[in-house]
């Protein structure tokens, strides 16, 4: 004598509806779907001084740099050749202009924190302009909906602005 349980329809194309949807779920977050920078802006008029974090995707930043270079890189070890591919991929899609003036930022190096990449710039000797623009365009060429989130502190009032690509510019008014 065979025992034999039926499920009725129902609870079949729920159990299938379920371990598709599942699986979909599981397969989309083996690529993480959100591509976001932070960038922060500090001014200090007394000192003149002007620095900049920027915070990235560290595999995004590998593989921006890869398609760059047709080369793989790592850059989990600070190494002066992996500071200056880093530098080259930064420079020209991080600009700051004080007032009408942009402003010659020098890259100071980088650090991994996680799955991150922190990179750190300084300009010395600026004047301040009640008005300041920063435009950051960093690996719009390789992710569609890259988004940075700008801070901008001047001696400690902080503003905010988000960009979404094809947006590269914030401007702040103090």
């Amino acid at each position: 004598m065979s025992i034999s349980i039926h499920f009725p329809k129902r609870p079949q194309k729920f159990l299938i509806n379920f371990s598709v949807a599942l699986a979909l779920l599981i397969l989309g977050n083996a690529a993480h779907p959100y591509y976001v920078g932070v960038t922060e802006v500090n001014i200090e008029t007394a000192k003149k001084e002007v620095r900049v974090s920027c915070k990235l995707n560290l595999n995004d930043v590998q593989l921006s740099i890869s398609q760059l270079t047709s080369k793989p890189i790592d850059l989990s070890t600070v190494t002066p050749q992996n500071v200056q591919q880093v530098s080259a991929l930064v420079m020209p899609g991080l600009r700051l202009k004080v007032g009408s003036k942009y402003v010659n930022l020098t890259f100071l190096g980088y650090s991994i924190e996680d799955d991150a990449i922190w990179c750190f710039l300084q300009a010395k000797n600026v004047k301040f302009y009640p008005r300041v623009t920063v435009c950051n365009n960093l690996l719009y060429n390789q992710f569609e909906t890259q988004t940075h989130f700008i801070h901008c502190i001047v001696n400690g009032g902080r503003k905010s602005s988000k960009l979404v690509n094809p947006e590269t510019c914030a401007n702040f008014v103090y």
